[in-house]
């Protein structure tokens, strides 16, 4: 009879999601001070990890301590199952539980017990993963974040580039975000898509960071919060084209899967993505206006003293193209066929999120976010292209300016 109220606390938590604990005795306790919307704005949020935990200490009964973390993820399943208005009944699950005594759960000798957990957890686990995939269509949502945060697709983003070029180039603190939103919302509508800047329910926004993308990096693995608008003092101004990046939130609960850590992340590999694009597009430019001065520069001497700079033109637009098709194509293109199975095959949603977690992991690793001295090659190189496009298009004018007079 001593055991009746704790089979009670635990159904009501495995199969309804409500934890009745008034005494402070049963195996999971509940983080109040926990919100639910921080997973949508805060970087280190930790609700799905920390509001609810378990304490095999006050699990009773072998099959309870047997099962204890399947009983805290049921209950967490629940949850968020009934906070999102989608926990309908079950009578079979209803039935199973009904059937258990007080006996099971002290020795659960014939397995009931055992199997009753087994039971909830794997319902609430289906019909949760049903719920984020199919009525807030999850992988729809991922597939907007592919399209336009890894360059999915291309006219968009070459769009955008030729767009706002003079307001890229100012610096961050004299760039206006309000006609960086005007920009991006035409170059949205002028997409082949001709979409507008809400797509499945997510805003796409554009933003100015406050640090690069290394002291953006830096500050991420000090543990700070990755959104944090104090500005960081530098040596050289940073440019708006350095602190630009694109912005989406996801509403409860579609923001277990689109989490903010799991923006960031995207937004990580975005920036390196929107740089490499962009140098890429400064260096095609520069093609187009050599192609033009090679008319009026003949092939004498002019032509011969120019041709180094061609050749290195050349091989700056060879590396450039190389490393967007890396990105975009070895690296991003290769895992996403990969990530959409194993989210069709997952079994519950905490492995979906692993999946998804994963992908992300591999895509920011293989973009070299994680190796710190091969990105700072890399930026090097990049810096080294856009002051040869810099002379490139000073050369251009003031040829053009000869020609003319």
């Amino acid at each position: 009879a001593a055991a009746a109220p704790y089979l009670q606390a635990l159904r009501r938590w495995c199969v309804d999601g409500q934890l009745d604990d008034p005494y402070g005795e049963f195996c999971v306790a509940e983080d109040v001070d926990a919100e639910k919307t921080a997973v949508a704005r805060d970087y280190n949020a930790s609700y799905w990890d920390e509001r609810f935990t378990s304490d095999a200490g006050k699990a009773a009964g072998g099959a309870v301590k047997s099962h204890l973390a399947k009983v805290l993820t049921a209950g967490k399943y629940r949850v968020v199952l009934r906070d999102a208005a989608c926990s309908g009944e079950d009578n079979e699950l209803e039935a199973t539980w009904a059937a258990l005594t007080p006996a099971d759960v002290v020795e659960d000798a014939a397995g009931r017990l055992a199997r009753a957990i087994d039971q909830a957890y794997a319902a609430s686990a289906a019909e949760l993963k049903a719920v984020l995939f199919e009525r807030e269509r999850g992988l729809e949502k991922l597939r907007v974040l592919k399209r336009f945060f890894l360059a999915g697709q291309g006219d968009f983003l070459a769009n955008f580039l030729d767009l706002a070029d003079a307001e890229l180039r100012k610096p961050a603190q004299k760039a206006s975000p309000t006609r960086l939103a005007h920009l991006l919302a035409v170059a949205l509508a002028a997409s082949a898509r001709g979409e507008g800047a809400v797509i499945e329910g997510l805003r796409l926004e554009p933003a100015l960071a406050s640090r690069d993308l290394r002291a953006h990096l830096d500050a991420i693995h000090r543990h700070e919060g990755a959104d944090d608008d104090d500005a960081v003092v530098t040596e050289t101004p940073l440019l708006a084209v350095d602190a630009f990046v694109l912005d989406c939130r996801a509403p409860w609960p579609a923001a277990l899967l689109l989490s903010r850590r799991s923006v960031v992340k995207y937004q990580l590999a975005f920036r390196r993505v929107f740089r490499a694009k962009r140098v890429e597009r400064r260096l095609l430019s520069c093609w187009t206006d050599q192609q033009a001065s090679k008319r009026w520069c003949g092939r004498g001497a002019t032509r011969s003293a120019l041709a180094p700079a061609f050749l290195l033109r050349q091989r700056m637009l060879h590396f450039a193209q190389s490393l967007v098709f890396y990105a975009t194509s070895d690296v991003v293109g290769a895992r996403w066929a990969g990530l959409e199975e194993e989210l069709r095959r997952a079994p519950h949603v905490d492995a979906a999120l692993a999946a998804h977690d994963a992908f992300l992991d591999a895509v920011l690793r293989d973009l070299l976010l994680a190796n710190h001295r091969l990105l700072g090659l890399v930026a090097d190189l990049e810096r080294s292209c856009d002051r040869f496009c810099d002379a490139a298009d000073r050369f251009s004018e003031a040829a053009l300016d000869a020609a003319t007079a």
